[in-house]
């Protein structure tokens, strides 16, 4: 009970402060840009939103803040649910509607996001371009599966077909297949503290595998070679020159 009021009340507080960060921010006129994303926790099907804030000081200082991380009781996620969650979101911070008009609000582009009574219909809007982004390598570098006969087919690339794309495909995974050696073999502990911090998440992103592995070339060169697996890397240079 002691720790459970002690949190209540540093969180009561840092509210109150930040409302008054606020209050001066948008009563000098500025703008500030808001994030929101919804997901569901795959244990418990749980649903929540976040909404972040982004704005800039008299000095030009970069400021991000998370607002929210609150559990959304409704299971459908309508568009009139996110943009009621999102409105009572900001007024936790007396952020209210004769303000909304200084938001620019970044999501997907999910229709609950962005079709009509949503969030453009009473903030402005953009759409989030890693989200598109993401959204399209994800159709068209994951591999898919078809039935044949009532057998489903080993995973294939949907477009290997397509000028320069089975190259590519090719060096995708060339580093996967590096990356999955090097983290059972456990050379990433051996590369330098640095590249080891600044790397942390990125040997787990299919996205980062390339500019993982183009930082600590030089490492890992001699590393492979002592275990007389630097055809790995071979195949990736070889594949990167023909692209």
């Amino acid at each position: 009970m002691t720790v459970s009021h002690n949190v209540d009340s540093r969180a009561r507080n840092g509210c109150e402060k930040f409302t008054l960060v606020l209050k001066k921010h948008f009563d000098l006129g500025l703008n500030v840009a808001c994030t929101l994303d919804l997901w569901m926790d795959t244990v418990k099907k749980n649903s929540y939103m976040s909404i972040t804030i982004h704005y800039i000081d008299e000095m030009f200082n970069l400021y991000a803040r998370t607002l929210h991380v609150k559990p959304i009781e409704e299971a459908s996620h309508t568009a009139e649910m996110v943009l009621e969650e999102f409105s009572k979101g900001l007024a936790v911070f007396k952020v209210m509607a004769d303000m909304y008009q200084q938001i620019i609000v970044v999501s997907d582009s999910g229709s609950n996001c962005c079709g009509a009574n949503t969030i453009p219909s009473a903030f402005y809007w953009l759409a989030c371009f890693d989200h598109k982004l993401a959204t399209v390598l994800i159709i068209v570098v994951n591999k898919t599966t078809k039935m044949e006969n009532g057998v489903k087919s080993k995973p294939f690339y949907r477009y290997k077909d397509v000028q320069h794309m089975l190259s590519l495909f090719m060096l995708i995974d060339a580093c996967k297949k590096l990356v999955e050696y090097c983290k059972c073999a456990n050379l990433q502990s051996q590369l330098s503290k640095t590249h080891k911090q600044e790397n942390a998440t990125r040997w787990n992103s299919l996205l980062r595998y390339l500019l993982s592995i183009e930082e600590m070339y030089d490492e890992l060169v001699p590393l492979l070679q002592m275990k007389d697996k630097l055809s790995k890397l071979n195949d990736i240079s070889g594949h990167s020159s023909r692209n």
